[in-house]
């Protein structure tokens, strides 16, 4: 069983609940506009993270990063970007960033994550920052919380 948990539009912030909320967490996944590179080092102590690029990222971030990654996970085929174009059909779990609203739906065979912001001040609703945990085992979906603090 893999844990992961999901982030998204730090905008250079690690609240120090996400500590709380990620402990024990196999592996995170950073949905772009992370801020600074202090974010992801401070991320990677709790857990072998993976992040890609936001629009807000600078070159730093951009130079070191991809805009997208496709990564498989207990049979899962996932897609982690900032805001592209998916086409849904391709993947079993698509997690997105950008518009700070959490979000998780299940339409069809694919399941779409929006951790939302993690950062107080960007957050949607105002003051509400959000992180998702999901737990996967065997090509099933065990657990998906979306999670406010």
């Amino acid at each position: 069983m893999k844990r992961l948990g999901i982030i998204s539009d730090t905008h250079s912030v690690v609240d120090n609940k996400v500590f709380s909320l990620f402990k024990g967490v196999d592996i995170i996944l950073h949905a772009g506009d992370i801020g600074d590179k202090n974010v992801l080092i401070q991320l990677e102590s709790l857990a072998k993270t993976i992040a890609i690029y936001g629009n807000t990222d600078d070159f730093n971030i951009r130079s070191k990063l991809r805009v997208q990654e496709t990564i498989m996970l207990e049979g899962f085929r996932i897609n982690l970007s900032h805001d592209e174009n998916i086409d849904s059909k391709d993947f079993d779990i698509i997690i997105k960033g950008h518009t700070h609203i959490p979000q998780i739906l299940f339409n069809d065979k694919t399941l779409f994550i929006n951790p939302g912001s993690a950062n107080l001040k960007k957050s949607r609703p105002a003051g509400r920052p959000s992180v998702v945990i999901i737990e996967l085992r065997d090509k099933k979906i065990i657990s998906s919380n979306l999670l406010f603090f």
